[in-house]
């Protein structure tokens, strides 16, 4: 789900015993809010010049997979 920082093999990782980047935690939470289909997170969406003429826009039109299906995603 996009974390890719080694997990200790460990009881405790429940417990969040793993140190884990907040941009990795923000694609794992980003992929339930999105029905279980994985997330790049993006700061930037569009870059206007002063007229609002759009210089250049960051859509993601790619569809993905599932990693999760989208009832647990949902339950979550």
């Amino acid at each position: 789900m996009g974390i890719t920082t080694d997990l200790p093999n460990m009881p405790s990782i429940a417990l969040g015993a793993a140190d884990i980047s907040l941009f990795e935690m923000l694609k794992v939470y980003g992929t339930f809010a999105n029905h279980g289909k994985p997330v790049e997170p993006m700061y930037v969406t569009r870059i206007e010049d002063r007229n609002g003429k759009v210089l250049k826009s960051f859509d993601d039109a790619a569809p993905k997979e599932n990693v999760i299906s989208e009832l647990t995603a949902d339950y979550m």
